[in-house]
């Protein structure tokens, strides 16, 4: 079975470096196209997170060395040429034949994958030059990392909550890799439910039994989140959900009840029988088997990014001048 997703895999992985020779062949025409640059880092940003995700490491470094420039581009300290792009291309090449390579085909020359290293450091090092002095000289606008197709201009929370089939190991997916890619986008507040591990004696070492809640904190949209789970989410459940917008003044106080019905961990007519109890709710709801510890912390969570965001709203006035 594990096979089966690794070829799976290589078929999705063509995909995307089919998509990134498009936006590659588009960008010829558009050099400083901000759209384009968004939907570029987001590919290699895929490839190579998906790479290391199944255990592809050296696919993933040499990725990630393309993106590295990509990257630099975006926040405005390069530009676009000609030469970029054709160097672009033979590093999509390189990719192709590295996953060929992992699944038995002719290994790549590690000379050549030196030498593009080696002229992508040159550019990051701001020698991204045309060398026939054509008018492809760009400078990508300082502006472009905030672009409404990829990053908004305030840091937003979202949560997710992640529960991958139990098979996903014999997929030879290990979701700390996923996690790790979530903290490459901003902060990360991760809580493991462990109510559905068995009894020692009935546990199969290779299936997985737990489910996460995760608090996001992140200056990049939904489609972005989305790429990190591109490869689990048909075999999981996964809910991402906005918590705020970053603006202090939108928040909405919120008990913790509230959160917890608004998270599905538990029902409103559960919620009002235990409202009169004196303890606090969190305590009562544990005791009582209705939500289980790592929920309400989690929840708890949510509540103080909110609390947070809402003590900003209230500070604002005393700062204005």
């Amino acid at each position: 079975m594990l096979e089966e997703y690794r070829k799976a895999f290589r078929e999705e992985a063509n995909e995307l470096l089919g998509s990134l020779e498009d936006t590659l062949i588009a960008l010829e025409e558009s050099h400083s196209d901000p759209e384009l640059l968004a939907r570029l880092f987001r590919t290699m940003h895929t490839i190579k997170g998906s790479s290391a995700m199944f255990g592809f490491d050296d696919v993933a470094s040499f990725t990630h060395e393309l993106e590295a420039v990509y990257d630099q581009i975006r926040k405005g300290k390069g530009s676009v040429s000609r030469d970029l792009i054709d160097l672009s291309l033979t590093a999509r090449d390189v990719i192709r034949s590295m996953i060929t390579a992992e699944f038995g085909g002719e290994k790549v020359d590690e000379k050549s994958k030196a030498s593009v290293v080696a002229s992508l450091h040159l550019i990051v090092g701001g020698k991204n030059q045309d060398n026939a002095g054509e008018s492809h000289k760009e400078e990508v606008p300082a502006s472009a990392p905030e672009s409404s197709s990829d990053s908004p201009s305030a840091e937003i929370s979202y949560r997710i909550f992640f529960k991958p089939y139990p098979e996903i190991f014999r997929r030879g997916i290990n979701p700390v890799l996923l996690f790790k890619e979530l903290e490459s986008l901003g902060s990360v507040k991760t809580f493991a439910t462990v109510s559905g591990i068995p009894l020692l004696e009935d546990i199969d070492p290779e299936l997985s039994y737990l489910r996460w809640d995760i608090i996001l904190k992140t200056k990049h949209h939904l489609s972005t989140i989305k790429d990190v789970f591109i490869f689990v989410e048909s075999d999981s459940e996964l809910i991402i959900n906005l918590v705020d917008d970053g603006v202090p003044q939108h928040v909405e106080y919120k008990k913790l009840g509230q959160i917890l019905v608004e998270r599905g961990d538990l029902q409103k007519d559960q919620l009002d029988k235990v409202l009169s109890e004196r303890k606090k709710i969190g305590e009562v709801l544990v005791e009582a088997g209705i939500a289980d510890s790592a929920s309400v912390q989690a929840a708890l969570l949510e509540q103080k990014q909110l609390n947070e965001l809402k003590k900003k709203k209230i500070l604002l006035p005393l700062i204005r001048v």
